[in-house]
């Protein structure tokens, strides 16, 4: 194989992050563990923490996702159907 495919095949094992049109929100909440997972949830829909803060932290630990995904969650997290996670 080729240096070149060598490295895109790296970059590929490497590459962490939502797939398609996942929701990023989602996404963190299938790689956690179960007691991150409910934690991160009461975090969530609590509307005194910052949405900015759970970014930072979040992405501090390997999950990196945008404040704004996590506003888009919590809105359509008050909306009659909730969250539109694929």
């Amino acid at each position: 194989m080729s240096d070149l495919i060598d490295d895109l095949d790296e970059l590929a094992r490497k590459a962490t992050g939502p797939k398609n049109k996942q929701c990023a929100v989602e996404w963190v909440l299938g790689e956690v563990d179960e007691q991150s997972r409910v934690k991160l949830v009461a975090l969530l829909d609590d509307e005194h923490v910052s949405g900015a803060e759970l970014c930072k932290v979040l992405t501090s630990h390997g999950y990196p996702i945008q404040y704004s995904s996590v506003i888009r969650h919590r809105r359509r997290l008050k909306g009659n159907a909730g969250c539109k996670c694929p």
